[in-house]
């Protein structure tokens, strides 16, 4: 009985077509190494406060068959705090995929973040996702101040002060 079981799991999984999925690739054991590899990745990298969160839909293509779909999305509106990196300016923008499975991120009104985002398509909003370092700044303490690190030139930007525990 449970070769036939695990037969008919096995044949399933041969035959089915693609499905969306989050699998994050792992992320290296030293933080200094792999701040620095989400650093050197992000188009920019900032401590902002949600402001807003607007829900919205994404055309997303189907894998394998070409067919675009409407994704359920949030546009999020930021206001930065400090920045290591980037020409998100001031007021800024996030439309992200929050759909199961699709590796999307959600924010909170009124919490702070430190994220590591890259240019969407459109040009006029930024992503992130869960398996990038972004993540609530009372998680990120130790980020920021290996980001104080990497960007010593302050002078044009304020010293974050990394969150209390």
């Amino acid at each position: 009985m449970k070769s036939s079981i695990l037969f008919i799991l096995a044949f399933a999984l041969l035959f089915s077509q693609k499905v969306f999925s989050c699998s994050c690739v792992g992320q290296p054991d030293d933080i200094e190494i792999a701040v620095t590899e989400a650093f050197n990745k992000a188009s920019s990298v900032v401590w902002a406060k949600a402001v807003s969160i607007t829900p919205s839909s994404s055309k997303m293509e189907h894998p394998g068959q070409g067919e675009d779909f409407d994704a359920e999305s949030e546009t999020t509106h930021f206001t930065e705090i400090q920045s290591w990196k980037g020409d998100h300016g001031k007021q800024f923008y996030t439309n992200i995929v929050t759909m199961c499975c699709v590796c999307g991120r959600s924010f909170n009104e009124g919490e702070e973040y430190l994220l590591y985002l890259y240019k969407n398509k459109d040009e006029n909003t930024y992503g992130t996702g869960i398996c990038l370092r972004t993540k609530h700044v009372r998680y990120a303490r130790d980020d920021i101040k290996i980001l104080n690190q990497l960007v010593p030139n302050k002078s044009l930007q304020p010293t974050a002060k990394a969150p209390a525990e």
